[in-house]
């Protein structure tokens, strides 16, 4: 088939509908992992934040 779009003889079409389709499955993928990112993270800082809270206010009075 032989159309204006092409790259050494190879149309364009199908090298660009890939992309769609991976962006699409990509993006849920990353979504996952950086919510569970935030899981661990909160899981891990929450009681170091709030001990460095709580010593960083207890000199104030």
């Amino acid at each position: 088939m032989r159309t204006p779009a092409s790259v050494y003889k190879h149309p364009i079409q199908p090298m660009l509908v890939v992309f769609p389709i991976g962006l699409w499955i990509l993006f849920p993928a990353c979504d996952l992992i950086r919510m569970a990112a935030l899981m661990l993270a909160s899981i891990e800082v929450g009681p170091l934040a709030r001990s460095q809270m709580l010593i960083a206010c207890e000199g104030r009075e």
